[in-house]
């Protein structure tokens, strides 16, 4: 940040020619915030379309006049944070767009309850628990029956963990975590965290009823997948400039027991490859 900032100020060399750039920034953050006012208003607070109309008209007035006004001012510095602004949004949009389709993925891989029990037929289970973190919300996650086929055994106690994150601030307590049984001692664990929440799984785990205290969250396994994003050889779902970077991006993104808050000790990451 101090590096960017010391060089626009040589770059532009006068708060005049930086003032371009100034009022490109103010003038379209006042209106993008009224388009996102008006979703507001219709989807969260539904409003009738008409005040709708009259509160966002109003500003639209305004913030599009102001808007106009800084056109002139892109060559002479507005470019910067328009520029800027259209990286940002170009790797968010690239960063949904692979998730969605790593989502995808893995949801056309759910195994069954069913074909789940014929895969455990004979497989001994070894005392502990496992906790497999997934982002599956149904059937058996693929990662725990890969486990059992190279493993050729499974923990006593199994956890398939879901971690969601809910468009409110924060998630109350009683609401945060919910089990479901499947079966062959396998639970399907859903934590909820709120946008702005620090998420720490092992206090959630820990404060879950309907585990029994045969399970020690303390001493259990948690299991994640390290993703590595590739190219699928027919009908990829992102275009080849698009899927690099969202390679990279996944490939650098924040490890799992730094992001929730586990025992490194305790966490053993599989790396695995994603078409997509």
């Amino acid at each position: 940040m101090m590096i960017a900032t010391l060089a626009i100020t040589v770059v532009f060399k006068s708060s005049d020619r930086l003032a371009g750039a100034y009022g490109a920034a103010v003038s379209t953050t006042m209106l993008m915030t009224t388009f996102l006012l008006y979703e507001a208003m219709r989807k969260d607070w539904k409003w009738p379309l008409p005040g709708v109309m009259a509160v966002s008209g109003l500003f639209l007035i305004v913030d599009t006049a102001f808007f106009g006004a800084n056109l002139v001012k892109v060559l002479d510095g507005g470019w910067l944070p328009l520029s800027v602004g259209a990286l940002i949004f170009v790797l968010m949009m690239t960063w949904r767009s692979g998730l969605d389709a790593v989502r995808a993925n893995l949801m056309s891989s759910v195994i069954s309850v069913t074909a789940f029990e014929a895969l455990m037929k004979g497989v001994p289970r070894v005392p502990g628990a496992a906790i497999f973190l997934t982002r599956q919300t149904d059937g058996v996650p693929v990662s725990i029956a890969d486990h059992v086929k190279f493993m050729g055994a499974l923990q006593e106690h199994v956890l398939a963990l879901t971690v969601q994150f809910e468009p409110i601030p924060r998630v109350p307590e009683a609401e945060r975590c919910r089990c479901e049984i499947v079966g062959h001692g396998l639970r399907h664990v859903t934590v909820r965290f709120g946008f702005i929440e620090q998420p720490d799984l092992l206090a959630a785990m820990k404060s879950l009823k309907g585990l029994g205290d045969e399970i020690d969250i303390d001493s259990a396994i948690f299991f994640g997948n390290r993703d590595l994003a590739t190219r699928r050889p027919f009908a990829p779902r992102l275009p080849g400039w698009q899927l690099s970077i969202f390679a990279f991006l996944y490939r650098n993104a924040v490890k799992m027991f730094d992001r929730f808050n586990l025992p490194p000790d305790h966490v053993l990451e599989v790396s695995r490859e994603i078409e997509i």
